[in-house]
């Protein structure tokens, strides 16, 4: 995978989650009562956010290690779920996690 490939790739799973969490912040509306995402729970000792370096790392490195992956592959929840434990993993709880999974096939 070529470097503009990976920083392609980057740029768009950012943007996603970029856009999911703006759209979530601008609905003003009560939020129904739903059952709790499938996340892993956090600590008692909250870390801090990673920088984006640390994040764009993280998601280059996922992608490079996945066997048979081409840029531009269909990606599915199973694939992306991982990623989201890892991000966890390094500080960050990605808060539209359950709105990004359920916009994925299964």
């Amino acid at each position: 995978m070529s470097d503009i490939q990976k920083r392609f790739l980057i740029v768009t799973v950012l943007t996603c989650l970029i856009s999911v969490s703006q759209a979530n912040a601008q609905n003003t509306e009560a939020p129904a009562a739903s059952p709790p995402p499938e996340i892993v729970p956090e600590t008692a000792e909250k870390k801090k956010v990673p920088p984006l370096d640390e994040v764009m790392q993280i998601i280059e490195e996922y992608f490079t290690d996945r066997k048979g992956y081409k840029s531009g592959d269909m990606l599915t929840r199973g694939e992306i779920k991982p990623l989201f434990r890892e991000l966890q993993q390094a500080g960050w709880s990605v808060k539209a996690e359950k709105e990004i999974l359920n916009r994925l096939h299964a």
